[in-house]
């Protein structure tokens, strides 16, 4: 069954490198499909022209409700400790490029199927 969007999950991570330079790593991507089976305003009397914006209008919400960036790790500080824990070993030894870490974020993402 084919779905109506996606939703993409990945970590971000921004860093300086031995070198000097400003490097990003994306990472630990997800991908899982979005269904919408009857819009949250749906009503059995629409025509289907309402029916369908409707239908697009309910696509177009949950694309917005899951397009965000949520951060572990700016301006030298891990945001929450629980994070640090997480993640900074994991960072640090899966990526030996990495002589600074200047962000670290979640993001994700959502697309409409065309």
């Amino acid at each position: 069954m084919g779905c109506d969007y996606y939703i993409q999950n990945e970590l971000v991570i921004e860093y300086e490198s031995k070198a000097g330079k400003r490097n990003t790593i994306f990472t630990d991507r997800t991908t899982e499909k979005g269904y919408i089976f009857k819009a949250s305003d749906y009503d059995s009397d629409d025509d289907e022209d309402t029916a369908y914006n409707k239908y697009k209008a309910e696509i177009q919400r949950r694309i917005e409700d899951n397009t965000y960036n949520k951060m572990l790790f700016e301006n030298e500080v891990w945001i929450k400790e629980s994070y640090k824990k997480k993640y900074e070993d994991y960072i640090l030894k899966t990526f030996n490029q990495i002589h600074k870490i200047k962000k670290v974020y979640k993001r994700t993402s959502a697309w409409q199927i065309t």
